[in-house]
């Protein structure tokens, strides 16, 4: 069952190359004068003391059971890669997070620790996943394992950034949604926003190509059939499908006049597709929406202004 992963690891390698800049709130500002530097310097030497104190330099992290455990925030990462993997991806998820909320709504801190497990090899993910979550685990990088010990985010280390913070975007969103809305919902939109949010904000330029060679290898698969797939479904042309889901709802959120999202004077997001996503990441009706009355009434014109729609890199 764990043949086939989505996004193949030699295709997102070829394509992805180096990671994007740091999403917002990551990157570091430029400096002037010798006050703001000083001012650095001592926030520099304040982290690096911090960090010093939380190592056991002596302890061989090698092995799974000594695994580096990094805690940021909402999240703990386990990994034997090293301490700065699991700092950085703690910080990733916690960025992303960010992003969740902004979108979908929910606490500002999630129940408790989420735990993430960056394990060693492909192996190893493959052992959980058989256990655990097999279904889902075999056609992506990662899960979230909710029928396991602890119920991880799980994946594998990948020697890319970009890659390792996709797998780990998709999957911290499927947690998102049980933990902090209370519901799991349907195959469409789970795949569809996990896959949204992992192409948007950490491979945008890739998302579009994808969506190019799909039109033009005649792979496209029509929207009607897509949004009624179940999570079994996905397990077939699943590049295909989480690609055009991830870029349909960009579409809808960024791009399309009348369902984009509008932001208020309080920075809150609103709009069509906001709402109907909300409700229906928490598993409510969304008969009366009004994206809802397009994708039912004007599906066909909605899915041919997407297909016509270039978007920008």
């Amino acid at each position: 069952m764990h043949s086939a992963l989505l996004l193949p690891c030699a295709l997102l390698l070829a394509s992805l190359g180096a990671p994007p800049a740091p999403p917002a709130g990551l990157s570091t500002p430029s400096t002037t004068g010798s006050a703001t530097r000083r001012l650095l310097r001592a926030a520099a030497e304040r982290e690096h003391a911090d960090l010093l104190r939380g190592l056991d330099l002596w302890v061989d992290h090698s092995t799974w059971p000594n695994a580096w455990n990094v805690t940021t925030g909402d999240y703990e990462v386990r990994t034997v890669e090293s301490f700065a993997l699991a700092r950085s991806a703690g910080t990733w998820l916690e960025t992303m997070r960010g992003h969740f909320r902004a979108l979908l709504g929910g606490p500002e801190r999630a129940p408790g620790p989420v735990l993430v497990h960056v394990l060693p090899a492909l192996q190893d993910y493959r052992d959980l996943g058989n256990t655990h979550g097999a279904e889902h685990s075999s056609f992506y990088g990662s899960f979230f394992a909710i029928n396991a010990p602890e119920s991880p985010v799980a994946t594998y280390y990948a020697n890319n950034d970009t890659l390792l913070g996709m797998w780990l975007t998709h999957s911290a969103l499927h947690e998102y949604l049980v933990s902090s809305l209370g519901s799991q919902p349907n195959a469409a939109v789970s795949e569809g926003l996990a896959s949204y949010f992992a192409l948007y904000y950490w491979a945008w330029a890739f998302g579009v190509d994808e969506l190019e060679r799909i039109e033009n290898q005649e792979l496209y698969i029509p929207l009607e059939r897509l949004l009624r797939a179940n999570l079994s479904d996905f397990t077939a042309d699943t590049e295909v499908r989480t690609t055009e889901l991830g870029m349909f709802f960009a579409y809808l959120l960024h791009f399309r006049e009348d369902t984009r999202i509008q932001v208020d004077e309080d920075g809150a997001f609103g709009g069509p597709a906001v709402e109907y996503l909300r409700r229906a990441a928490r598993g409510q009706s969304v008969a009366n929406t009004e994206l809802h009355a397009l994708l039912s009434r004007d599906l066909d014109a909605l899915e041919e202004d997407f297909r016509a729609f270039r978007f920008p890199k």
